[in-house]
Protein backbone atom coordinates (compact mmCIF):
# COMPACT_ATOMS: atom_id res chain seq x y z
CA UNK A 1 0.00 0.00 0.00
CA UNK A 2 0.97 3.30 -1.10
CA UNK A 3 0.40 6.09 1.92
CA UNK A 4 -0.30 9.51 1.30
CA UNK A 5 -0.08 11.75 4.19
CA UNK A 6 -1.47 15.42 3.50
CA UNK A 7 0.01 17.91 5.91
CA UNK A 8 -3.22 19.90 6.34
CA UNK A 9 -1.91 22.59 8.53
CA UNK A 10 1.66 23.83 10.71
CA UNK A 11 -0.45 22.65 13.99
CA UNK A 12 -0.11 19.50 16.37
CA UNK A 13 0.82 16.51 15.50
CA UNK A 14 -1.93 14.58 15.13
CA UNK A 15 -2.67 11.84 12.86
CA UNK A 16 -5.71 11.13 11.66
CA UNK A 17 -7.22 7.48 10.73
CA UNK A 18 -3.03 7.26 9.81
CA UNK A 19 -1.20 4.40 10.84
CA UNK A 20 2.22 5.49 12.22
CA UNK A 21 3.75 2.47 12.23
CA UNK A 22 2.02 1.19 8.56
CA UNK A 23 1.01 -2.15 10.27
CA UNK A 24 -1.35 -2.91 7.85
CA UNK A 25 -2.65 -6.76 7.27
CA UNK A 26 -1.69 -7.66 3.75
CA UNK A 27 -5.59 -7.97 3.14
CA UNK A 28 -5.99 -3.98 3.99
CA UNK A 29 -3.14 -3.41 1.18
CA UNK A 30 -5.15 -5.35 -1.34
CA UNK A 31 -8.31 -3.52 -0.30
CA UNK A 32 -7.33 -0.23 -0.65
CA UNK A 33 -3.93 -0.56 -3.18
CA UNK A 34 -3.24 3.11 -1.77
CA UNK A 35 -4.64 5.57 0.83
CA UNK A 36 -4.41 9.65 1.33
CA UNK A 37 -4.60 10.59 5.01
CA UNK A 38 -4.69 13.88 7.05
CA UNK A 39 -1.57 14.84 9.30
CA UNK A 40 -2.89 18.01 11.06
CA UNK A 41 -0.16 19.69 13.16
CA UNK A 42 -1.45 22.64 15.57
CA UNK A 43 2.02 23.60 16.74
CA UNK A 44 4.98 24.16 13.23
CA UNK A 45 7.20 23.09 16.53
CA UNK A 46 6.56 19.53 15.98
CA UNK A 47 7.58 19.31 12.42
CA UNK A 48 10.83 17.84 13.31
CA UNK A 49 9.77 15.11 14.98
CA UNK A 50 6.88 14.44 11.70
CA UNK A 51 9.41 14.43 9.40
CA UNK A 52 11.65 12.67 11.50
CA UNK A 53 8.86 9.85 11.96
CA UNK A 54 8.36 10.12 7.93
CA UNK A 55 11.84 9.63 7.43
CA UNK A 56 11.30 6.27 10.00
CA UNK A 57 8.04 4.66 8.74
CA UNK A 58 8.47 5.39 4.85
CA UNK A 59 11.43 3.16 4.71
CA UNK A 60 9.04 0.42 4.37
CA UNK A 61 7.07 2.68 2.24
CA UNK A 62 9.19 4.05 -0.58
CA UNK A 63 6.09 5.22 -2.35
CA UNK A 64 5.23 7.42 0.37
CA UNK A 65 4.72 10.96 0.47
CA UNK A 66 4.11 13.84 2.45
CA UNK A 67 1.99 16.57 0.91
CA UNK A 68 2.49 19.88 2.23
CA UNK A 69 -0.42 22.73 1.52
CA UNK A 70 0.12 24.96 -1.15
CA UNK A 71 -1.27 27.85 1.34
CA UNK A 72 2.12 27.77 2.95
CA UNK A 73 4.50 31.08 2.82
CA UNK A 74 7.51 31.20 1.09
CA UNK A 75 9.07 31.52 4.47
CA UNK A 76 7.40 28.24 5.50
CA UNK A 77 8.36 26.19 2.56
CA UNK A 78 12.06 27.50 3.20
CA UNK A 79 11.88 25.99 6.34
CA UNK A 80 10.93 23.02 5.15
CA UNK A 81 13.16 22.35 2.81
CA UNK A 82 15.91 23.29 5.19
CA UNK A 83 14.35 20.95 8.28
CA UNK A 84 14.02 18.15 5.61
CA UNK A 85 17.74 18.09 4.30
CA UNK A 86 18.43 18.08 8.22
CA UNK A 87 16.16 15.65 9.51
CA UNK A 88 16.26 13.41 6.85
CA UNK A 89 19.85 12.64 6.85
CA UNK A 90 20.31 11.97 3.61
CA UNK A 91 16.94 9.72 3.34
CA UNK A 92 14.04 11.74 2.36
CA UNK A 93 13.97 14.48 -0.51
CA UNK A 94 11.78 17.63 -0.89
CA UNK A 95 10.19 18.74 -4.29
CA UNK A 96 8.36 21.93 -5.09
CA UNK A 97 5.19 20.71 -7.98
CA UNK A 98 2.40 22.70 -9.15
CA UNK A 99 2.05 26.27 -10.48
CA UNK A 100 0.99 29.74 -8.83
CA UNK A 101 -1.36 29.64 -5.81
CA UNK A 102 -1.73 25.33 -6.56
CA UNK A 103 2.38 25.30 -5.88
CA UNK A 104 3.28 22.96 -2.87
CA UNK A 105 5.69 21.01 -1.30
CA UNK A 106 6.01 16.94 -1.21
CA UNK A 107 8.47 15.00 0.80
CA UNK A 108 9.33 11.48 -0.62
CA UNK A 109 11.81 8.98 -0.10
CA UNK A 110 15.43 9.89 -1.63
CA UNK A 111 15.80 8.47 -5.43
CA UNK A 112 11.77 8.55 -5.72
CA UNK A 113 11.50 12.13 -6.86
CA UNK A 114 9.53 12.58 -10.08
CA UNK A 115 11.97 14.68 -12.93
CA UNK A 116 11.94 17.96 -12.28
CA UNK A 117 10.65 20.33 -15.05
CA UNK A 118 14.26 21.21 -15.35
CA UNK A 119 14.83 17.79 -16.20
CA UNK A 120 12.35 17.71 -19.12
CA UNK A 121 13.37 20.96 -20.55
CA UNK A 122 14.94 20.96 -24.06
CA UNK A 123 17.99 23.23 -24.57
CA UNK A 124 16.28 26.76 -26.01
CA UNK A 125 13.85 26.24 -22.78
CA UNK A 126 15.82 25.51 -20.37
CA UNK A 127 17.77 29.04 -21.22
CA UNK A 128 15.13 30.82 -21.68
CA UNK A 129 14.14 29.80 -18.13
CA UNK A 130 17.32 30.65 -17.01
CA UNK A 131 17.15 34.08 -18.50
CA UNK A 132 13.29 34.85 -17.25
CA UNK A 133 14.78 33.74 -13.89
CA UNK A 134 17.63 36.15 -14.09
CA UNK A 135 15.78 38.91 -15.05
CA UNK A 136 12.95 38.14 -12.93
CA UNK A 137 15.75 38.43 -10.07
CA UNK A 138 16.74 41.39 -10.94
CA UNK A 139 13.62 43.05 -11.21
CA UNK A 140 12.98 42.20 -7.60
CA UNK A 141 10.49 38.99 -7.98
CA UNK A 142 10.79 36.36 -5.82
CA UNK A 143 10.10 33.61 -7.95
CA UNK A 144 12.27 30.47 -7.99
CA UNK A 145 14.26 28.79 -10.89
CA UNK A 146 11.89 25.26 -10.59
CA UNK A 147 8.41 27.38 -10.92
CA UNK A 148 9.65 29.31 -13.79
CA UNK A 149 10.93 26.01 -15.01
CA UNK A 150 7.56 24.58 -14.64
CA UNK A 151 6.07 27.88 -16.66
CA UNK A 152 8.37 27.62 -19.29
CA UNK A 153 7.47 23.82 -19.37
CA UNK A 154 4.04 24.05 -19.78
CA UNK A 155 4.17 27.49 -21.62
CA UNK A 156 2.08 29.31 -18.88
CA UNK A 157 4.07 32.27 -18.00
CA UNK A 158 2.21 34.93 -15.72
CA UNK A 159 1.62 38.28 -17.00
CA UNK A 160 4.74 40.37 -15.63
CA UNK A 161 7.17 37.26 -16.51
CA UNK A 162 5.81 36.88 -20.11
CA UNK A 163 6.25 40.99 -20.29
CA UNK A 164 10.01 40.33 -19.23
CA UNK A 165 10.19 37.48 -21.72
CA UNK A 166 8.52 39.50 -24.47
CA UNK A 167 11.19 42.74 -23.60
CA UNK A 168 14.06 40.04 -23.79
CA UNK A 169 13.04 38.58 -27.19
CA UNK A 170 13.43 41.75 -28.55
CA UNK A 171 16.59 42.39 -27.28
CA UNK A 172 17.63 39.00 -28.37
CA UNK A 173 17.13 40.18 -32.04
CA UNK A 174 19.65 43.24 -31.19
CA UNK A 175 22.00 40.42 -29.89
CA UNK A 176 21.65 38.41 -32.78
CA UNK A 177 22.16 41.54 -35.55
CA UNK A 178 25.49 42.69 -33.33
CA UNK A 179 27.56 38.93 -33.33
CA UNK A 180 26.23 38.41 -37.23
CA UNK A 181 27.94 41.93 -37.38
CA UNK A 182 31.04 41.26 -35.71
CA UNK A 183 31.71 37.80 -37.37
CA UNK A 184 30.36 38.39 -41.40
CA UNK A 185 30.58 42.11 -41.31
CA UNK A 186 33.72 44.84 -41.25
CA UNK A 187 34.86 47.46 -38.42
CA UNK A 188 32.85 49.88 -40.75
CA UNK A 189 29.68 48.02 -40.70
CA UNK A 190 30.06 47.63 -36.80
CA UNK A 191 30.64 51.31 -35.73
CA UNK A 192 27.42 52.29 -38.28
CA UNK A 193 25.51 49.74 -36.18
CA UNK A 194 26.57 51.31 -33.13
CA UNK A 195 26.16 54.90 -34.07
CA UNK A 196 24.46 57.45 -32.03
CA UNK A 197 21.29 56.94 -33.94
CA UNK A 198 21.49 53.32 -33.00
CA UNK A 199 21.25 53.63 -29.24
CA UNK A 200 19.00 50.31 -28.83
CA UNK A 201 22.06 48.16 -29.95
CA UNK A 202 24.53 50.36 -27.27
CA UNK A 203 22.20 49.51 -24.42
CA UNK A 204 22.19 46.12 -24.97
CA UNK A 205 25.51 46.01 -25.51
CA UNK A 206 26.33 47.71 -22.19
CA UNK A 207 23.85 44.82 -20.66
CA UNK A 208 26.52 42.37 -21.59
CA UNK A 209 23.51 40.24 -22.45
CA UNK A 210 23.69 36.96 -24.90
CA UNK A 211 22.26 34.85 -27.42
CA UNK A 212 20.33 32.00 -25.94
CA UNK A 213 20.62 30.10 -28.65
CA UNK A 214 24.44 29.96 -29.56
CA UNK A 215 25.50 31.16 -26.54
CA UNK A 216 27.41 33.68 -28.10
CA UNK A 217 27.78 37.68 -27.20
CA UNK A 218 29.26 40.39 -28.99
CA UNK A 219 32.55 40.86 -27.58
CA UNK A 220 33.27 37.25 -27.09
CA UNK A 221 32.77 36.84 -30.85
CA UNK A 222 35.09 39.39 -31.00
CA UNK A 223 37.75 38.14 -29.11
CA UNK A 224 37.09 34.30 -30.00
CA UNK A 225 38.10 35.87 -33.95
CA UNK A 226 41.05 38.29 -33.02
CA UNK A 227 39.33 40.84 -34.63
CA UNK A 228 40.87 43.81 -32.67
CA UNK A 229 38.87 46.56 -33.92
CA UNK A 230 35.49 45.22 -33.75
CA UNK A 231 36.55 43.97 -30.22
CA UNK A 232 38.01 48.37 -29.31
CA UNK A 233 34.54 49.31 -31.11
CA UNK A 234 32.31 47.71 -28.66
CA UNK A 235 34.30 48.24 -25.51
CA UNK A 236 34.29 52.18 -26.38
CA UNK A 237 30.50 51.26 -26.93
CA UNK A 238 30.30 50.15 -23.10
CA UNK A 239 30.50 46.59 -23.40
CA UNK A 240 32.18 44.89 -19.62
CA UNK A 241 34.79 43.52 -20.40
CA UNK A 242 33.92 41.17 -17.75
CA UNK A 243 30.77 39.73 -18.60
CA UNK A 244 29.85 35.79 -19.80
CA UNK A 245 28.72 34.77 -22.26
CA UNK A 246 26.12 31.80 -22.32
CA UNK A 247 28.83 28.91 -21.45
CA UNK A 248 30.32 31.74 -18.46
CA UNK A 249 33.27 32.43 -20.01
CA UNK A 250 34.24 36.25 -20.41
CA UNK A 251 35.82 37.50 -23.57
CA UNK A 252 39.15 37.54 -22.03
CA UNK A 253 38.82 33.53 -20.98
CA UNK A 254 37.05 32.81 -24.47
CA UNK A 255 40.37 34.64 -26.07
CA UNK A 256 42.97 32.15 -24.40
CA UNK A 257 41.32 28.82 -25.70
CA UNK A 258 42.63 30.18 -29.14
CA UNK A 259 46.25 30.94 -29.22
CA UNK A 260 46.57 32.36 -32.47
CA UNK A 261 44.35 35.45 -31.60
CA UNK A 262 45.55 35.52 -27.75
CA UNK A 263 48.24 38.17 -28.33
CA UNK A 264 46.45 40.37 -30.31
CA UNK A 265 43.60 40.53 -28.22
CA UNK A 266 45.77 40.73 -25.05
CA UNK A 267 48.36 42.86 -26.22
CA UNK A 268 46.02 45.41 -28.45
CA UNK A 269 42.85 45.57 -27.17
CA UNK A 270 42.12 44.92 -24.07
CA UNK A 271 45.13 46.73 -22.15
CA UNK A 272 43.49 49.97 -23.43
CA UNK A 273 40.28 49.48 -21.54
CA UNK A 274 41.04 48.13 -18.42
CA UNK A 275 43.33 48.74 -15.25
CA UNK A 276 45.63 45.88 -14.35
CA UNK A 277 42.63 44.54 -11.29
CA UNK A 278 39.76 44.87 -13.78
CA UNK A 279 42.28 42.39 -16.10
CA UNK A 280 42.96 40.27 -13.80
CA UNK A 281 38.75 39.95 -12.41
CA UNK A 282 37.90 38.98 -16.15
CA UNK A 283 40.76 37.00 -16.65
CA UNK A 284 40.43 34.90 -13.78
CA UNK A 285 36.55 34.60 -13.06
CA UNK A 286 35.43 31.32 -12.65
CA UNK A 287 32.56 29.83 -15.42
CA UNK A 288 29.46 29.64 -13.94
CA UNK A 289 28.83 26.23 -12.56
CA UNK A 290 32.32 25.60 -11.52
Amino acid sequence: MSVKANVDTLSAFEVRGFDADMSHSEDEHDRSGSAEQPVVLADGEVLPEVLAWFRDVSDTDRDAALIFPPSLSKEQRAAIHTLVQTVGLGALASVSKGLGESRHITVVRTGHEDSTSQDQLDEIQRHKAIWIFRRARSSGLKTSRDEIAEMVLHGCLTPVLEQLWEQGRAKQKLVIRLCDTVVDGSPEDLKELLGAEKTSHRDVLREGICDLLTMRAPLHCAARLGKVLQLELLLEAGAPVDCLDGHGWTALQVARQHPEQWNSVRLHAIPKHLSRQDYRRAMFRQPLGS
